[in-house]
């Protein structure tokens, strides 16, 4: 992960056991699924600090509220910095439905895990090719964020 080799000061770097921990699934078990889905939010949405990031906020002319965590903090510097109109919502929407997925999968007693499993086959065609989607929007929303706010 790029963001470790240069970590601005709102990011953890999470190591290469963690980031090995992470695979594609690649059978049909929805517990596998759920569980790379677990790893891949683990990996990425925990690397996220508090502190520097309501620091960033401050310093872009953002006043956080204490009740914000890191997606709404994220999607606000994303805003105050911003230069190039990029909606700072759908910047940052990868990563809460990733940890969204994660919480109705692995984090809490839920009864929507049949359900997720079912719209993640119907939509994709495989838990594989769903996770590679998840992944993929989430890459993307690192990018930015390295691009917007690391600079």
């Amino acid at each position: 992960m790029k963001l470790d080799e240069r970590a601005p000061s709102w990011w953890q770097p999470r190591g290469d056991a963690l980031r090995k921990a992470v695979h594609n699934p690649v059978t049909p078990s929805v517990d596998e699924w759920s569980d790379e889905i677990l790893a891949l939010d683990q990996l990425v949405n925990e690397g996220f600090l508090l502190g520097p990031l309501r620091t960033l906020a401050n310093s872009f002319g953002v006043e956080p509220k204490d009740d914000w965590r890191q997606f709404k903090l994220l999607e606000e510097c994303v805003a105050a910095k911003n230069a190039d109109g990029v909606d700072a919502k759908s910047v940052i929407d990868p990563l809460r439905r990733l940890h969204h997925l994660r919480n109705h999968l692995r984090g809490h007693a839920s009864t929507r895990k049949q359900e997720l499993a079912r719209q993640a086959i119907s939509d994709h065609g495989s838990f594989k090719l769903h996770f590679e989607h998840v992944a993929d929007k989430v890459q993307e929303t690192l990018k930015v964020l390295v691009a917007t706010l690391a600079k």
